[in-house]
This record gives structure tokens, C-alpha cells and sequence, in this order.
């Protein structure tokens, strides 16, 4: 779940707990490992490596600018038909690129938003997602060797269990005992976190994103969703009369009569226009050639500020900008729609994580969404 802190101090506090616990780690393991007459040089030096790229590519998640737009940025406005949704950030004062967002702890707008991340001070996006993700990679491959180095100690006290007590240094036994179960938590946690980021990384869809999908599940079947979306097609497309959509499964869905909700077509059916239908080519966006993807400062060669879309793919019925209900782009009028329900209003949507797009560190108030309260 991403996390926000409404004081900067306790960001600040916050940040230096993931420090203490990898130099706690590294100090306490290298010690008992030097101790250890069982344990190999070779052991030694593999555990310290994979610590200081650890440390490596955690400094540059810190200190590597994940990129912003040139200074009173303005999009292409003759591209035809519109690709994204346009939006202005009304305190950059510049139009934002597609996929940015204006962080509000950063005070900036962030190329290719991922989260404002706490434990870095900084956001991940389109410059750093590499370093963010290769430093999830080592820290999950240095706890790992951790815990098969401690898993041995333990076992190597289990069958020493009938020998006398004196035998066995109980500072070295509290110590393994209690990092065995500090390094196991911290495996499990990265995990699911390094998880996320890869499934993102496959799917070429940043959290903010996969927020928006998450939304647009919600909401999927209902009327006001559908009238935005017929809205959308007609502004994009010149007036085209919307296209009778199919899917590839059969529905059984009954529908009230005069619903605007197309009767075969389901959220599956809809195409991610920034898939680009190859997991391999999707990370390649993200991180750059495969070759640059363990090194440390590897990353994307474009700016940025435009991406490649699956558009014209004979999957994608309607070629509408992401999101299908999002109708912020220049020169077009504002519809605010009532979405039957606070909780499904922009902004304070919570995903199955109870995330909201604040969480994340998106500025609400430059996203240009209509946010009302529903009486």
C-alpha cells in the first residue's frame, strides 16, 4: 500500500529506517559469517557484493531525478486523432505530457508518475523506475543469502541441541534467532513489493495506472460511465457513430432497456493502449535494452515525454486515450458526471488496497478532475 505523511519531518524519520536495517544487517552478518569457521570466503565476498549494489542503486533511487517536462511545455495539438487526454498544471503553469502527474510533496511535474515513494524522498518515475527496481532485486537477493546463510546456523544449533549449552556462543544464538526473523520479514515485504513493480514493468503500466484501471473496473458497467465514454468516442473520432463493440467470450449480461452500456463487451475486452502486447518489449520501454538492465546506471534512451501505443491493433474497438471516461483535453468543455456514489469520484477512489490517488502523491488539485461531493 503506498504510503503518505502529512509532515515532511516523519517522511524524513521514515526514510532512514530501510538505512539502519540494511547497515544493521550488513555490519551484524558479515560479522557472524567472519566468525563462523564453518562458512567460506566465497560466502563472504558474494554477501558483501550484493550488498553494495544495494547500496549502489539505492543512492541513485535517491539521488537520480526521475524527470520532468521542459520549462512552459505545450503538446502536439495536430496530432490526429488525440492520443492523450490533455491536461494543465495550473501551478507548473504548463501543459503536462501523457502519463505525468504533479507530485505535491516534490512540487514538481513527474514524467511517467510511478508513486511518491517515502523511503527515498523522492518519486519514482520515468528516470529512476530502473534504479528503484534493481534496488528491490539486490536487496531481495542479499536478504536471501541471509536467510540461507542463518537457516544453516539454525540447523547447525538443532543438531548440536543435545551437547552442552557452554559449547555455543548465546550472543551469536540471539543474534541469528532475531535476524533470522527480521531478514524473513523484510524478504516477504520486498517480495510482494518487487512483485508489483515486475507485473507493472510486464504490463507497461505504472501504479497510478493500474489505480486508474482499478477505477475503471469499478465503474464499468454503469450508464454514466458509458455516456462519458460515447461523449469521448464522438470528440475523438469527428462525430463517427460509436461501433457495435464485441467480445471474445460470451455474455449472459441483462441490461435495463435504453442502457447505454454496451451489451457484449466486458472489461477484458478492453486494451491498455500502452501495452505494447510483449512482456519483453514492455520492460524494454521501462528500463532500456536487456543488456543495461543489471547495470547500475542503465535506463530508457527516450525523454519521456511520448510513448508508443497499441492503437491500431485490431483488438482495440475504440481507440479512445486512457482513460476511456476521461474527457480533460483542451478546447473541449468539461462534463462533471455523477458516478452514483462518492467513493467512485476521481480522486477518492479506493482500490482494493484502500489507495486513493493521493497516496501515491498526485496533486488532485492540478489533475484537472471534477471533484464534487454526490448529496
Amino acid at each position: 500500500m503506498a504510503v503518505s505523511f502529512k509532515w515532511p519531518w516523519l517522511g524524513v524519520a521514515v526514510s532512514e529506517i530501510p538505512t539502519v536495517i540494511i547497515a544493521y544487517v550488513h555490519i551484524i552478518t558479515s560479522w557472524l559469517i567472519i566468525r563462523d569457521d564453518d562458512s567460506s570466503r566465497a560466502l563472504f565476498w558474494m554477501f558483501n557484493f550484493s550488498v553494495f549494489m544495494v547500496w549502489l542503486s539505492y543512492y541513485l533511487a535517491i539521488m537520480t531525478l526521475p524527470g520532468s517536462p521542459p520549462s512552459k511545455y505545450r503538446s502536439n495539438d495536430a496530432e490526429k486523432p488525440i492520443t492523450f487526454w490533455y491536461k494543465y498544471c495550473r501551478k507548473c503553469r504548463a501543459e503536462k505530457p501523457e502519463r505525468c502527474h504533479h507530485c505535491k510533496t516534490c512540487g514538481r511535474c513527474i514524467l511517467k508518475m510511478d508513486h511518491h515513494c517515502p523511503w527515498t524522498m523522492n518519486c519514482v518515475g520515468f528516470r529512476n523506475l530502473p534504479h528503484f527496481t534493481r534496488f528491490l532485486m539486490w536487496l531481495l537477493i542479499a536478504c536471501f543469502m541471509t536467510l540461507k546463510y542463518y537457516g544453516s546456523r539454525l540447523w547447525s544449533y538443532y543438531k548440536m541441541r543435545n551437547l552442552p549449552f557452554y559449547l555455543i556462543s548465546r550472543t551469536e544464538m540471539v543474534l541469528v534467532i532475531v535476524n533470522f526473523i527480521v531478514v524473513a520479514f523484510v524478504e516477504f515485504t520486498l517480495a510482494l513489493l518487487f512483485m508489483r513493480t515486475i507485473n507493472g514493468l510486464i504490463s507497461n503500466v505504472t501504479t497510478i495506472e493500474d489505480w486508474e484501471q482499478d477505477r475503471m473496473h469499478h465503474v464499468f458497467f454503469r450508464d454514466a460511465f458509458w455516456d462519458k465514454v460515447r461523449k469521448n468516442y464522438n470528440d475523438v473520432h469527428g462525430g463517427k457513430p460509436f461501433p457495435e463493440l464485441t467480445s471474445w467470450k460470451i455474455n449472459y449480461r441483462e441490461l435495463p432497456h435504453n442502457s447505454s452500456v454496451p451489451a457484449s463487451f466486458s472489461f477484458e475486452d478492453w486494451v491498455f493502449p500502452y501495452d505494447l502486447g510483449s512482456g519483453y518489449e514492455n520492460m524494454v520501454q521501462s528500463l532500456g535494452p536487456l543488456y543495461l538492465w543489471l547495470w547500475p546506471w542503465g535506463g530508457p534512451g527516450d525523454n519521456g515525454l511520448k510513448f508508443e501505443k497499441t492503437w491500431w491493433k485490431k483488438e482495440d474497438q475504440l481507440h479512445l486515450p486512457f482513460p476511456m471516461d476521461g474527457d480533460n483535453y483542451k478546447g473541449e468543455e468539461k462534463v462533471e458526471v455523477d458516478l452514483h456514489g462518492g467513493e467512485t469520484i476521481m480522486g477518492n477512489f479506493p482500490n482494493e488496497l484502500g489507495e486513493t490517488l493521493e497516496d501515491f502523491g498526485v496533486d488532485m488539485a492540478t489533475e484537472n478532475y471534477e471533484i464534487k461531493k454526490v448529496m
